[in-house]
């Protein structure tokens, strides 16, 4: 490899691969053994742009092995096309960036955050486009190194290998996205049949705060075959927890010292803590499906004192409870009986329900207070 920016014969031979690819997986499959080529990068994040929701799906990610543990977790976010994020931004303006500790301050808060939790030296987020479309571009590639910064002839030969790569990821993406429309009619239909029934059972009588609670928690412990829920109410600037419950027949030591724990927890709102605070704060649900393998990871004060009370946690998901898109509240929920206990439609699916909780919430904190005032 030369400092042209000529490509190696193992990236010609990468690139044939990924033009023989079949379908969107191969495809990903053959771009990410191309990354991989790359030894200066550390880690990445392949986004691609889903038209209906106007966001940003994170479909592939690498992280170095000491963040391993969390690569599920981050395999399923997602991010508005114009959200306050460099990637959206780099997407926006088809622009590539670079950060450094030097213009880290230049760049929104969630950029930063990522930056300094993965120990990053140097990002670099480059649009994936057809090479001269003036057109919106197919979503971004993230690429970072935790040792040095990226040299502008890797740089230069990524820019062609994402070229090339955007065409065939365009081609099957568009292939992939009939596919599952025909294939998901049936259970859209369900999902949907599923999300009126629970907002007009939600909606259909005015209800107190307490009450509502106990109804919402145990429709998602049911919903979802789940040991733990928890929700957590934006007021005053902080976010604190309202209501939390083990589904029936569960029986821990912890119960009363989580309990009371719930009772006295509080998210600062200004200064987003943990990753409660971050999932409200950019309204991202985050779902993690091995919480065993995170135990040694390096985390907020807060997440560690909720996983040192709840021994035994498999699974543990952050849901925003929204009204009108914004962020109002948070939903926990957790498995103690199986790792990953949520699938991506199912995740997806609390997501969407969790998005109609927020007017059913205010409409009941507000018949709570107009019912003390009697």
């Amino acid at each position: 490899m030369d400092n042209a920016g000529r490509l190696s014969t193992a990236e010609e031979r990468g690139l044939l691969v990924l033009r023989e690819a079949r379908d969107i997986n191969a495809c990903l499959d053959a771009f990410e053994a191309l990354l991989r080529q790359y030894l200066e990068i550390d880690g990445y994040s392949i986004n691609l742009y889903q038209p209906a929701h106007h966001s940003l799906a994170c479909v592939r990610v690498h992280l170095p092995p000491s963040l391993a543990a969390i690569e599920e977790t981050f395999s399923r976010t997602t991010i508005s096309a114009e959200g306050d994020n460099a990637s959206a931004q780099v997407f926006d303006s088809r622009v590539p960036a670079g950060v450094t500790v030097n213009n880290l301050g230049d760049f929104p808060v969630a950029t930063r955050e990522a930056f300094e939790t993965w120990n990053m030296r140097h990002m670099v987020i480059l649009p994936i486009q057809v090479s001269g479309s003036g057109g919106r571009p197919i979503g971004t590639l993230m690429c970072f190194s935790q040792r040095s910064s990226l040299a502008p002839s890797v740089l230069r030969r990524l820019t062609r290998v994402i070229e090339e790569a955007a065409a065939l990821l365009r081609l099957h993406q568009s292939i992939a996205s009939w596919e599952a429309r025909s294939e998901s009619i049936r259970y859209r239909e369900a999902e949907t049949e599923s999300l009126l029934h629970f907002v007009a059972d939600m909606s259909s009588v005015m209800t107190a705060e307490a009450q509502l609670y106990q109804r919402i928690e145990n429709e998602f412990l049911r919903r979802f075959d789940l040991d733990l829920v928890g929700i957590l109410v934006a007021e005053g600037g902080v976010l604190r927890c309202v209501s939390t419950r083990l589904a029936d027949g569960v029986q821990v030591p912890w119960a009363d010292q989580w309990y009371a724990h719930c009772r006295e927890v509080r998210y600062l709102l200004d200064t987003p803590e943990g990753a409660s605070g971050k999932a409200f704060a950019h309204n991202q649900s985050l779902f993690f499906g091995d919480i065993p393998s995170i135990l040694g990871m390096k985390m907020s004060g807060k997440d560690k004192a909720n996983l040192d009370i709840l021994q035994g946690l498999l699974s543990f998901g952050l849901f925003p409870i929204s009204k009108m898109g914004e962020s109002i509240g948070l939903m926990w929920l957790g498995s103690l009986r199986r790792k990953h206990a949520m699938n991506s439609d199912q995740t997806k699916l609390a997501a969407n329900l969790c998005d109609f909780l927020g007017a059913v919430i205010d409409n009941a904190r507000a018949f709570s207070r107009l019912m003390s005032k009697d």
